[in-house]
């Protein structure tokens, strides 16, 4: 079960980062930072994987 729980919170994790990193390019575009964007994008939705992987994992433990 921790692999299927695993799965599903990179799944949620992806999701959410890439929703995260829309919110945050709208708001880099409007502070004229355009040159950090892959870089704040790429970090957050890293970020969420992990935390959803390792939910998923203590989630699968229980």
């Amino acid at each position: 079960m921790k692999i299927l729980y695993g799965i599903a919170g990179f799944t949620i994790g992806v999701l959410a980062g890439l929703l995260f990193g829309v919110l945050e390019t709208k708001l880099l575009i409007h502070l004229h930072q355009q040159t950090v964007i892959p870089f704040v994008v790429g970090a957050t939705v890293l970020v969420c994987i992990l935390t959803g992987v390792i939910t998923g994992i203590k989630t699968g433990k229980r």
